[in-house]
């Protein structure tokens, strides 16, 4: 009883870390004023989401966490956003930057393994899982433009040249490019950080 509840305190206190380190990294990425480099704060919401990927936590079950605990750690972030909350078009940015690296991972299929901690498996009635392909819906639209993206990556291409290619055809309004470029510096990073970790991983 003792272990299984020391198992469930611990399995509570790695997804709420999980979750703020969702929330700060997503928070920095989208507020220029706290003097945190774009590129950076994006990788570091990659590396948080990649990491809750990992540890068997969806978009949904992250979402519906920090519906209920929205704090990030980060004092000064938590005062400002106490009496600002995020409005809902916010939300569902976040959300679908958690789908698009979510998507990006699976259809990679890099062997990324599991950072569920040991005590969340051994004594949990219902232990957390490495999230599996089969068992996450994926957008149709998302599946391809990520494979679309992964087969420029795999080709040479980075972030700037195929931005620059696409903006010369002139083919989006500006609200939807700076999406497309948004989603675009998304997919480039997560296929380096997981590249990265699948490497590491292997050697």
């Amino acid at each position: 009883m003792f272990a299984t509840a020391a198992a469930r305190q611990s399995r509570f206190q790695h997804a709420t870390q999980l979750s703020r380190d969702v929330q700060l990294s997503f928070l920095r990425a989208c507020l220029p004023e706290l003097g945190i480099e774009y590129n950076s704060a994006m990788r570091e919401f990659v590396k948080a989401s990649v990491k809750a990927y990992q540890s068997g936590h969806t978009p949904t079950t992250l979402t519906a966490r920090l519906q209920m605990d929205w704090k990030t750690g980060d004092v000064e972030l938590d005062d400002m956003f106490a009496s600002r909350p995020l409005s809902r078009e916010e939300i569902d940015m976040r959300t679908a930057w958690l789908e698009l690296v979510y998507t990006t991972v699976m259809v990679s299929g890099r062997p990324l393994g599991s950072l569920v901690p040991d005590s969340l498996t051994s004594d949990c009635a219902e232990p957390l899982a490495p999230v599996r392909l089969a068992e996450q819906p994926l957008s149709t639209s998302m599946t391809a433009f990520v494979a679309m993206v992964q087969d420029f990556a795999a080709r040479g291409y980075d972030y700037t040249r195929l931005r620059l290619e696409q903006a010369l055809q002139g083919t989006r309004e500006n609200l939807e490019a700076a999406k497309f470029s948004q989603a675009l510096r998304l997919v480039f990073i997560t296929l380096d950080v997981t590249g990265q970790q699948a490497q590491t991983l292997a050697g």
